[in-house]
C-alpha cells in the first residue's frame, strides 16, 4: 500500500493533474487510461492536492450546442429545451379573457342570468356535477321504455337545455312533451327556486307542455303509469 502511495506521488503531481485536468479539460477517465489508474484514484489525488472537482459526468460536452443536439436527436429530447409556461395566478386569470365567463362574472346583477341563458355553461356546470340518473330516475326510466319503447328519453344530464332549464325527460317521437321528476326533499316549498307554474310557462313558451311527478308518486306505480298514459294522450 505505501508502494503505490510512492508510485502515484511520483507520477500524480500538481502540475501533472493541473494541467491534464483544469487546462486540457480531460475527464478522469481519459487521464486513468494515459496512466494505467482508477478515475477514482484520480479523484482522490485532485481533491488530495486541493485542485477542484468538477461535477460527475461534466467534461465540458454540456457547453457545447453540437454535443447536445446529438444528444437530444438520440434520446428523444427537445433541444433547445421550451420554456416552462409562466402560471397565472387566480384573481388575473378570472380578470383576463381566458376566463371563459368573463363578460358574465363582472356585470354587476346581470351576470348569473346572462350565465343561465348560456347553454354551453348549463352543460358544463351538469358535468361539473357529475349529473347521472338516481335511483328514481332509473325506475321511471324502466317505467317508461317498458310501457312507451323509444317514446320516451332522460336527457337530465344536460343533453337538452330549454329557455336555461334541463328537463329529466323528454318526448323523442314528434310529440312537444316533458315529464319531470321531482324529490320531495330537493322541490319542497322551502327549497324550491321556482315554482311549477313558472316552470310550466317557461316550457309553454317553446310549445311544451309538462309533468310532474313527485318521488313520494312512486310507490304506488300503477297510478303513475294511468297519469302519464292520459298525458301522452290516452296512449
Amino acid at each position: 500500500m505505501i508502494k503505490k502511495r510512492r508510485k502515484w506521488q511520483n507520477i500524480l503531481t500538481y502540475e501533472v493533474l493541473h494541467r491534464l485536468y483544469t487546462l486540457e479539460n480531460k475527464s478522469l477517465e481519459t487521464i486513468g487510461k494515459i496512466y494505467d489508474a482508477h478515475p477514482f484514484t484520480i479523484s482522490r489525488w485532485l481533491r488530495k492536492l486541493n485542485i477542484k472537482v468538477r461535477k460527475m459526468g461534466y467534461n465540458g460536452c454540456y457547453n457545447n450546442p453540437d454535443y447536445l443536439k446529438k444528444q437530444a436527436r438520440a434520446h428523444g429530447w427537445n433541444y433547445p429545451p421550451k420554456p416552462k409556461p409562466k402560471r397565472i395566478k387566480q384573481k388575473d386569470y378570472l380578470k383576463s379573457d381566458k376566463n371563459p365567463i368573463y363578460e358574465y362574472q363582472f356585470k354587476k346583477g346581470e351576470g348569473t342570468a346572462l350565465l343561465n341563458k348560456n347553454p354551453k355553461f348549463i352543460k358544463k356546470r351538469l358535468k361539473g356535477l357529475i349529473k347521472k340518473p338516481n335511483k328514481k330516475e332509473k325506475l321511471l326510466n324502466r317505467i317508461l321504455q317498458r310501457n312507451f319503447p323509444n317514446d320516451w328519453k332522460y336527457v337530465g344530464d344536460g343533453n337538452i337545455i330549454i329557455d336555461s332549464l334541463n328537463p329529466d325527460f323528454i318526448n323523442c317521437n314528434g310529440k312537444k312533451l316533458i315529464i319531470e321528476l321531482f324529490g320531495d326533499y330537493w322541490h319542497s316549498e322551502n327549497r324550491q327556486n321556482m315554482t311549477i307554474p313558472q316552470r310550466e310557462k317557461r316550457f309553454a313558451k317553446y310549445g311544451y307542455k309538462m309533468l310532474v311527478i313527485w318521488e313520494s308518486e312512486l310507490k304506488n306505480l300503477n297510478e303513475v303509469l294511468n297519469r302519464i298514459k292520459k298525458f301522452d294522450g290516452g296512449k
